[in-house]
């Protein structure tokens, strides 16, 4: 479904993979869409989905049409493709003004200019993700207003913020109750990222540190988070990530002197990386710039398989192990200058479970009379 307008009409071709939208047999041809504007009123925005357009005006409305579909039939819209081809008004609280609009699989989402957030449709799985059921017999387009955490009706910074880190990590799991002596470990781990992020000048800032455990079997996470958009990553940045990555790992060992498995995931992804520096970068002195691999998902996630002889294949491991070993022996080295504030940081973050980037530049950089003085 293709949908294109000049402000004040709108026009649409083809049709969504059931032809249900009034197109049959005209898919090429664009005809007018017949939305109903005030004579001010203009099209600010257009927003399609896979089988479904909204529009939002200059006056703050919005209108949809196409299809719904759930896994008992059409939400929102009659059975016939003809009412399914005009454009609906989506009738808001009274005062409401739209301010921006998008258009999901099966829902769509509009934010009010008071930062009130609505919704309606379903999500990709069928499943009803607003509850209306009053509305869902009636066939009608009604938007629910959305309720955040602690039952509030707008939507805050920590909202998005936590929205953010559920795509990374997933969703807190308080119901996950850790041992004290694991909760020390973790902390000197997080930790041990976040110094030798800090003390490297081509890593990115630490924005939040965290040990509450996630759905995704993080028992911790340290995000950095890059001040401006980055395209090109240099050479001297990459061997800074890796050492990064090393980082929890050398904390355990230089405190409590033995290995967990806590360090799996940052071994999967330094050992991805230092290949990919080997095979893909052309940054190794050995190989220079000759394509060792090929990449097999590249809009997934960019594995890549090697495309050498065996015998090469063997030196790659080589160099890959010798460049994770200078990572860690880096990433060893920084927290061994800073084992005071290793202590101090992980013992404040154990109490506290989250601490922001601020919090932890802060208490990094300020002056305890009780740390030795460096030789």
């Amino acid at each position: 479904m293709v949908v294109a307008s000049d402000r004040k009409h709108l026009f649409s071709w083809g049709c969504n993979d059931e032809c249900q939208l009034g197109r049959e047999g005209e898919e090429e041809t664009p005809l007018p869409v017949p939305l109903a504007l005030e004579a001010d009123e203009t099209v600010e925005q257009l927003i399609t989905g896979s089988c479904h357009a909204a529009v939002r005006t200059s006056q703050g409305r919005v209108f949809c049409w196409g299809t719904y579909r759930d896994s008992k039939g059409i939400l929102g819209w009659s059975n016939d493709v003809k009412k399914q081809a005009t454009p609906t008004a989506i009738h808001f609280p009274r005062g409401v003004a739209i301010v921006d609009v998008c258009c999901g699989e099966n829902h769509t989402l509009a934010l009010a200019k008071d930062g009130a957030l609505y919704g309606w449709g379903s999500d990709e799985q069928g499943q009803l993700v607003f509850h209306m059921p009053e509305a869902m017999k009636k066939r009608a387009l009604v938007p629910h207003a959305i309720c955040f955490r602690e039952g509030r009706k707008r939507a805050t910074q920590d909202d998005f913020e936590e929205s953010v880190e559920v795509v990374i990590a997933g969703q807190q799991r308080k119901s996950t109750v850790l041992s004290d002596h694991e909760k020390q470990v973790v902390s000197y781990h997080e930790i041990g990222h976040a110094i030798v992020a800090a003390r490297q000048k081509g890593s990115a800032p630490v924005t939040k540190i965290t040990i509450v455990p996630r759905t995704s079997g993080a028992l911790g996470y340290t995000m950095q988070v890059e001040e401006d958009e980055r395209f090109l990553t240099t050479r001297q940045e990459v061997l800074d990530k890796l050492a990064v990555y090393c980082g929890g790992r050398a904390a355990e060992e230089l405190i409590f002197g033995e290995m967990t498995t806590g360090a799996a995931n940052d071994i999967e992804q330094a050992t991805k990386l230092a290949r990919n520096m080997v095979t893909r970068f052309g940054m190794s002195d050995e190989f220079g710039m000759m394509a060792l691999g090929t990449v097999q998902n590249a809009y997934l996630n960019q594995d890549t398989s090697l495309t050498c002889a065996p015998g090469t294949a063997e030196r790659v491991d080589a160099i890959v192990a010798k460049l994770i070993e200078d990572a860690h022996d880096r990433a060893l080295q920084i927290l061994k200058e800073n084992k005071f504030k290793l202590h101090e940081l992980a013992r404040y973050l154990y109490k506290k479970e989250t601490i922001t980037g601020e919090e932890f530049m802060n208490l990094l950089t300020r002056e305890n009379p009780l740390m030795p003085k460096q030789q």
